[in-house]
């Protein structure tokens, strides 16, 4: 193989590891988790403004940021998630209008593959899987290329 057009494949490799990594990265990411919608009846007491429901599923790494949208039947709340207990599953609203009785529809991110035990696993090693090959080819063209003959 002639040197330059090794350089040239090494050279294009390296750009396509560059350009595509993030986004194995993210889709990687992105296959670990679903979105689930609920609707729960909800009353709020005298001088409550926030009210807890208790999800089917957990919340994706027990965090508020995968709250993807809280709606009220009410249109004077202004619902938002508040706090959740990762151990109950109740997730605390905040924003509600006091002595109302109201639906409320979450919808959050769940882990997608909890059951499915080791694919988590393989998920988060997919990008290094794919960015193993690509050194592996870059190695094997230079090799190949520069290789005394």
């Amino acid at each position: 193989m002639n040197k330059a057009v090794g350089a040239a494949i090494s050279i294009i490799c390296v750009i396509v590891a560059f350009i595509f990594f993030p986004q194995v990265m993210r889709t990687a990411e992105e296959a670990k988790v679903r979105e689930a919608t609920e609707t729960h009846l909800v009353v709020t007491g005298q001088a409550e403004e926030e009210a807890d429901v208790t999800l089917y599923n957990d919340l994706y790494k027990a965090n508020l940021e995968y709250v993807v949208e809280i709606s009220s039947s009410n249109e004077n709340d202004t619902p938002v998630a508040t706090d959740y207990n990762e151990v109950t599953k109740i997730l605390t609203v905040g924003g509600l209008v006091a002595e109302v009785t109201r639906s409320l529809e979450v919808n959050y991110d769940t882990d997608a593959i909890a059951n499915l035990t080791g694919v988590g696993a393989f998920l988060g090693l997919t990008p290094f899987l794919f960015l193993g090959g690509i050194i592996a080819i870059i190695a094997g063209v230079v090799w190949n290329t520069f290789r005394s003959r």
